[in-house]
């Protein structure tokens, strides 16, 4: 199964990664802001939250990209032709595989 199915399949999954990333960057500083709460110090906090706006996007890319193929194969299922037989026995479209 090929993971770009279409052009422009690469925006679905770079939108999820910059989501995800988006959402724990200001977790963590909401948490940090928090739990330091009367007196908040700015630069160590502002360090940790430019490590995890950095970190994340690099770590969680492969995860979005499968994540970004499995909610594309729930809207637009797969047509024959797109299973490489060497990998699967049964394509659902046209039965079992002649070996």
């Amino acid at each position: 199964m090929k993971f770009e199915r279409i052009e422009g399949h690469a925006i679905g999954y770079i939108g999820i990664n910059t989501m995800v990333t988006f959402s724990l960057t200001f977790a963590v500083i909401l948490g940090g802001a928090i739990v330091t709460k009367p007196d908040i110090p700015f630069w160590p906090l502002a360090i940790v939250a430019m490590t995890t706006a950095a970190l994340i996007p690099t770590v969680f890319l492969r995860s979005s990209r499968t994540v970004w193929t499995a909610i594309d194969l729930i809207m637009r299922p797969l047509r024959t032709g797109e299973i490489d037989p060497r990998f699967i026995v049964i394509d659902p479209a046209v039965g079992r595989w002649r070996r």
